[in-house]
């Protein structure tokens, strides 16, 4: 007997990975005729299954809000030792990513448009509540198409979105064979292969409505259900799914998700990350000894009551300098030591503005590392609009 926690059917093969971790590929043909037909059911409720993260995964994807309407809030997780200690629900920033394990609501009469980095768009409808369970997907180079051109899927992604309560429009991208895609509610669960439909949801019913393709339905009953294009399958505690037609005003709803993506291309998905799968630190190699710690891309409220606060958006990671320049660091540079308290382990000190640019402009020369620079202020100049875009911030910085 063959107990696997994963199941994967290609073609004629089936790879599996047993309870113990080790992973193996054998033929379908080598099962028997019963095996054979079991593989096949199992393969398919594994649409149903929470997924694992890939082999060579290096990194998580994630979640950027596209719009927002009304009261839309978000939950973020204690992450570490850093994170606030009692986190509590904010309002989104529009633009800004989320990364999974986050909750995301909307009030009464107010809506939100998520796309996710595989090129997914949802609308979350009005008193919605939505857990984002998992978001596992390989790393992917970025380009200036735009997200709402996409047919497919930009690399394969493994994703879980669990819908507690409230409506849930999906126009999801056709998924490779490594991808899974799993929309999960208190009574039914809805396993996606890619297309367009929307999800609602209670404490005791839930039901799936397709505009075009196929999802498959896994009711109260733990029986798998086809719901194919027009058609909407219902499901109440304890009950069997019912499939009817969709309505004209149904089928509207779901079509009406496609804009909120206009601005916004592969390069922001690509370099959209949890922060889950820090890079490691960066040494400069050379006498300067100088180490850096990745700082992935996010969000975050800047300021206070004195000098007023704003959304700030990282659309991009860059590397800070773990510890402040030290004398003997500046000293190698610049060949002088301004400092009044000296030690060659000391921070610098009784350095001028045009000094310290000065000193990252010969950094820079004498590194020579291609396609990055050190810099002291954010790149560009401040926007007064009332959210703020920044390719860095802050400190000494590898960008």
């Amino acid at each position: 007997m063959l107990e696997a926690r994963y199941l994967e059917l290609v073609g004629s093969k089936v790879r599996i990975e047993n309870a113990q971790g080790r992973k193996f590929t054998v033929p379908l043909t080598g099962f028997s005729s019963v095996d054979q037909d079991y593989v096949k059911r199992a393969y398919g409720l594994t649409l149903f299954a929470e997924p694992l993260p890939f082999e060579d995964d290096d990194g998580r994807g994630g979640v950027i809000v596209a719009s927002a309407k009304g009261r839309v809030e978000v939950l973020v997780p204690t992450r570490d030792s850093y994170s606030e200690l009692k986190p509590a629900y904010r309002e989104v920033i529009v633009g800004e990513s989320i990364a999974f394990g986050a909750t995301i609501t909307t009030g009464s009469e107010s809506s939100a448009n998520l796309l996710l980095t595989n090129g997914t768009l949802t609308r979350l409808g009005e008193n919605t509540k939505l857990v984002l369970t998992a978001l596992y997907q390989k790393s992917f180079k970025g380009t200036n198409q735009k997200a709402g051109d996409l047919k497919k899927e930009v690399s394969p992604s493994r994703i879980v979105l669990n819908l507690e309560t409230g409506n849930l429009v999906v126009e999801a991208r056709k998924l490779s064979k490594q991808s899974s895609f799993l929309i999960s509610t208190k009574v039914a669960h809805a396993g996606i292969r890619g297309t367009q439909f929307k999800v609602s949801a209670s404490a005791d019913s839930a039901e799936l409505s397709v505009l075009e393709g196929r999802v498959d339905f896994l009711d109260a009953k733990q029986l798998a259900t086809v719901v194919e294009t027009e058609m909407k399958a219902t499901d109440k505690k304890g009950g069997a799914a019912n499939l009817a037609d969709m309505s004209n005003v149904e089928q509207a709803e779901v079509r009406q998700t496609k804009q909120a993506t206009a601005n916004i291309d592969l390069n922001r998905l690509a370099n959209t990350v949890d922060g889950y799968a820090p890079k490691p630190n960066y040494v400069v190699k050379s006498a300067l000894n100088m180490e850096l710690i990745w700082c992935p891309p996010g969000s975050f409220i800047m300021g206070g009551e004195i000098t007023g606060s704003y959304p700030v958006i990282l659309t991009k990671g860059f590397y800070l300098g773990k510890y402040e320049v030290t004398q003997e660091q500046y000293e190698q540079v610049m060949k002088v030591n301004p400092s009044e308290f000296t030690g060659s382990k000391l921070p610098v000190e009784r350095v001028t503005w045009h000094e310290t640019v000065a000193f990252f402009e010969s950094l820079n020369k004498k590194e020579g590392i291609g396609g990055w620079t050190f810099q002291l202020k954010p790149s560009g100049s401040m926007p007064e609009g009332p959210e703020h875009q920044y390719t860095t911030v802050g400190g000494t910085l590898l960008v």
